[in-house]
């Protein structure tokens, strides 16, 4: 007797690759610096634009898109419930917030927590500087790995191999005259790094911005960074053992089998 014909499997293959491109063009909006049009959009995703206004109608009828007067497409509200969701039951997210916020309010400055994300960090948590009218978490940024104190904290624990994987894919892109594109040069300030504790971003990712980070463990390894931000680079320099120690304290608590 002959068994009956299972759903066809180009059916499944079509649905998964319609899913790919929606959440291709979804990244496109999310990942882009200003609001992009349909057209725009599908560009970014590499899809066609017939296709483009198909999936943008689909994930605007989800509250996952939103399109303003002007045509352009924003991230919809139907994504907080998941971020807020992901960040909630993160642990290293609430291990860090109390430490992060000691932070800020013994050095002044803004404080960051990241994670690696698909080759770059991605901001987790984050405590505002006290002389603003409101703290708050800061999460959802990304930043490259090479010209970051944050990325470069958390390359240098990793093994050679990944790291120069990781930069393989994500190339190492000058962003200001002070950015590292020589995988020679980075791997010396990595050393620094290790014989420091602490990283330091000297206007290498953005003009007028300076940053130190320290690497955060648990028991399998480095697991994210700490980044303290400034506007000059000696007082920015003159945290780094707080930072250090913040980096601890959160590793400390990660550590624990409760």
């Amino acid at each position: 007797m002959a068994k009956p014909k299972s759903k066809s499997s180009p059916d499944l293959c079509s649905s998964i690759t319609s899913l790919r491109k929606a959440f291709s063009l979804l990244n496109a909006v999310a990942a882009s610096n200003q609001p992009l049009t349909i057209a725009e959009a599908s560009a970014a995703a590499k899809i066609s634009r017939p296709t483009g206004y198909r999936v943008v109608d689909a994930l605007m009828a989800e509250g996952h898109l939103s399109q303003d007067s002007f045509g352009r497409l924003h991230v919809g509200f139907a994504a907080l419930p998941l971020a807020a969701k992901a960040l909630d039951t993160n642990r290293l997210r609430m291990e860090a917030l109390t430490a992060l916020q000691d932070l800020s309010k013994s050095t002044g400055r803004r404080s960051n927590l990241g994670v690696l994300y698909r080759g770059r960090i991605l901001h987790i948590v984050g405590a505002e500087k006290p002389s603003l009218p409101i703290r708050y978490a800061r999460f959802g940024k990304i930043v490259p790995l090479h010209c970051s104190a944050m990325g470069k904290a958390l390359l240098a624990y990793l093994p050679e191999e990944r790291v120069k994987a990781l930069l393989d894919s994500q190339g190492m892109k000058m962003l200001t005259p002070n950015t590292i594109t020589s995988y020679r040069s980075l791997m010396k300030d990595l050393e620094k790094v290790r014989k420091t504790g602490f990283s330091v971003c000297n206007e290498e990712h953005v003009p007028g911005l300076f940053a130190v980070g320290a690497m955060v463990r648990d028991a399998s390894g480095p697991i994210g960074s700490i980044g303290l931000i400034g506007r000059d680079l000696d007082s920015i320099l003159a945290t780094a053992d707080k930072v250090i120690q913040t980096a601890e304290i959160v590793s400390h608590r990660m550590d624990r089998s409760d």
